[in-house]
């Protein structure tokens, strides 16, 4: 299904400019063996994340029905942290958005982690009866910011305990509650079934079509670089592309628990970089991703006219890459006081993550001749 992303600002910038240097030609053919990419992303990356996802994923399950049998704050301590090793190991899995019925309305990673949570139409929902709330279609792709991780964040986070326990409305929470967990576990389980019944077509798969395995990774991974880490994380909540002017608080992920909201953002960044540099999921083996496709086809060094040196791709990836990590750094733990009081400094983020956006669809994909299947008009 192709990716289509609407706009609704337009804002020029002024990006480090990345052009290829013409006097320095190198000759090379591309008859790499992407399976040796694939297998190790699969293998050693893909794989490994969902299965720790699928455990996360069953003990947050167990923590709720503890909760549900026997609330307390001893009981609600232990879910709350169980939904935080969720949230973490979810940032490893995010990217990888396969395995979704063709005719579902909304992709996992939507379905999963839409944030900010509908607030307004959730406690509708806790407002009504036991037998409404089994009722409501979470197939449909309007309600995937009332469900997912977002949704157990702001009934966990930000509800009263007495809400679960004396007040009348209790076993309608209780409900809806146990309606977005078992959710979870039924598309989590959905998921990780199609990449092991899969996983062996997808390693083998190696041509270079864009409905090829390769292709299909790398835009699914350029996607999410794009929307789901640089837009939801930093963009949307700075308010980036109106210059600030609509700023949001509230769409800091995680928000009802924003103490955690850096940690979540440096558990994604680990997994961009994890996927390009080939690392496996549990950090313990360097096998083959992009940059080692790319150092294979040897292009032409890349002129930045920021700081008007030439570099080899893997010199210019590990430029970008520490700039991003210079500005993190001065983030705090928690994105909502950036927002509220040193907003430029998310703003400054975006735009160092950008650079490593458009350098990548720019020039990897170009090397790489990767057909990208998703359209955005975002100016990148």
């Amino acid at each position: 299904m192709k990716k289509i992303i609407g706009s609704l600002f337009v804002l020029i910038l002024a990006f480090s400019c990345v052009e290829e240097n013409n006097d320095n030609t190198a000759e090379s053919s591309d008859d790499f063996d992407r399976t040796l990419i694939l297998a190790n992303w699969v293998d050693n990356i893909i794989l490994p994340a969902y299965d720790a996802f699928e455990v996360e994923v069953s003990d947050l399950k167990t923590a709720e029905t503890a909760f549900v049998s026997s609330p307390s704050e001893a009981t609600l301590t232990t879910l709350q942290e169980a939904l935080f090793e969720t949230q973490k190991v979810w940032q490893h899995v995010a990217m990888f958005d396969l395995g979704m019925d063709v005719n579902a309305t909304a992709t996992y990673r939507e379905f999963m982690n839409s944030y900010p949570v509908d607030v307004t139409e959730v406690n509708v929902s806790l407002e009504s009866t036991v037998e409404e709330i089994a009722t409501i279609n979470f197939d449909l792709s309007t309600r995937a910011d009332e469900q997912g991780l977002p949704a157990l964040d702001y009934l966990l986070n930000s509800v009263a305990l007495e809400m679960y326990t004396t007040d009348e409305q209790n076993e309608v929470y209780t409900a809806y509650l146990t309606k977005v967990v078992d959710r979870i576990v039924a598309l989590t389980s959905d998921v990780t079934t199609y990449w092991d019944t899969n996983a062996t077509s997808i390693k083998t798969d190696n041509g270079t079509t864009a409905t090829s395995s390769f292709n299909v990774l790398f835009n699914d991974y350029l996607f999410y670089l794009e929307q789901g880490f640089r837009e939801a994380k930093i963009a949307t909540p700075s308010g980036f592309r109106t210059g600030g002017a609509s700023k949001n608080a509230l769409a800091v992920e995680s928000y009802y628990t924003s103490e955690n909201s850096k940690i979540l953002f440096l558990e994604a960044y680990e997994a961009i970089q994890n996927f390009y540099f080939g690392i496996s999921f549990d950090g313990n083996s360097d096998g083959e991703g992009i940059d080692s496709y790319i150092e294979y086809l040897n292009p032409d060094t890349i002129f930045d006219s920021v700081t008007k040196l030439d570099y080899t791709f893997s010199e210019f990836i590990t430029l970008k890459l520490s700039e991003i990590d210079d500005q993190v750094d001065i983030l705090n733990d928690d994105f909502t006081i950036d927002v509220e009081n040193n907003n430029d400094n998310l703003i400054d983020t975006f735009t160092t993550i950008q650079n490593f956006v458009v350098f990548l669809k720019t020039n990897v994909v170009q090397t790489l001749g990767v057909t990208i299947d998703f359209v955005d008009s975002d100016g990148d």
